[in-house]
């Protein structure tokens, strides 16, 4: 790198927003996700699984520190375009190199679809592009949001879920996407479903077809989700190519994804919730079918409601 340039080489099989936008990210000073100061706080890496031949990958895994690594007050994403997926560079093809410490978020590591809205947001933030808006745009943009640089004061950078001009309303679905509502909790189990079939081949360069659910419960009460099934024809990992991802408490954050069956574990289901009056459930894909079945609920405290 000199003064004016740098040079970022894409190579073969590597021709994919995520990929060239997670390069040029590192050309830009980012660090990958793991390699984080916070990250003992995380995640944890296997070292004895990381390859070391024919080339040393350990080095990809480097903790940095406060002095190298900035984050720009953002939270740690695991679904950030700089986090690797839990598998990268293992030696033994069935175990993890990188382990989740939250619950239910090995398989939201690793997408390579496009930056995530974290990534967006510290960018931006790491060179000051937010200093052209006011703190009257800042506060106009809610749920997370963040105002557009180039249009501070009519348009709103959203978290994934949310959209509008302030970031006020539901995501829309794509165009083809016929899925996503506007849904409201009672204080009984309510079942919905969604489905999602983009139908085209993974280019590697398409983008996400996808459809969002808002649940709402009134004020002062907590939402919670019962997801039971979740079915998808990929055979990647949930962030890749198709994926259910549900949120529940940090709205800024890459939710909960999880494409099968089997991410929901031995118990069959996965019962989350209780932090809002708020949960978000979206559908994402680039070419497989995914659908699921869930249910919704609310209630007045945090730990009360059994499954029936």
């Amino acid at each position: 790198m000199d003064q004016y340039n740098q040079i970022v080489l894409i190579g073969d099989g590597c021709v994919r927003m995520g990929t060239i936008a997670h390069e040029i990210a590192h050309s830009l000073g980012f660090w990958h996700t793991m390699s984080r100061h916070d990250r003992g706080s995380f995640v944890t890496v296997d070292f004895d699984n990381v390859e070391q031949v024919p080339v040393n990958k350990t080095g990809n895994f480097k903790e940095q520190s406060t002095t190298t690594n900035d984050n720009q007050g953002i939270k740690y994403n695991y679904g950030a375009v700089m986090q690797y997926d839990a598998h990268a560079f293992n030696k033994d093809p069935d175990a993890p190199t990188i382990y989740a410490l939250e619950d239910n978020m090995m398989q939201t590591m690793g997408q390579r679809v496009q930056p995530a809205f974290s990534d967006i947001v510290m960018m931006n933030k790491a060179y000051g592009c937010f200093d052209a808006c006011t703190s009257a745009d800042m506060a106009r943009c809610k749920n997370g949001g963040y105002p557009n640089p180039n249009w501070c004061d009519t348009q709103c950078i959203c978290p994934q879920g949310f959209g509008g001009s302030d970031c006020s309303m539901k995501q829309e679905s794509t165009p083809g996407a016929s899925c996503g509502a506007i849904l409201n909790a009672t204080t009984s189990w309510t079942s919905f479903t969604g489905s999602l079939n983009p139908g085209v081949a993974d280019s590697g360069t398409n983008d996400y077809e996808s459809c969002h659910w808002h649940i709402n419960s009134p004020p002062g009460t907590k939402v919670w989700l019962w997801i039971n099934t979740i079915s998808s024809t990929s055979r990647d990992t949930a962030s890749t190519v198709s994926s259910m991802e549900f949120k529940v408490k940090e709205f800024d954050r890459t939710g909960h994804r999880m494409c099968c069956q089997s991410d929901l574990g031995s118990a069959g289901y996965i019962k989350i919730g209780g932090y809002t009056n708020k949960a978000i459930v979206s559908l994402l894909s680039r070419s497989r079918a995914q659908s699921f079945r869930a249910y919704h609920i609310y209630g007045k405290q945090r730990f009360y409601l059994k499954l029936v």
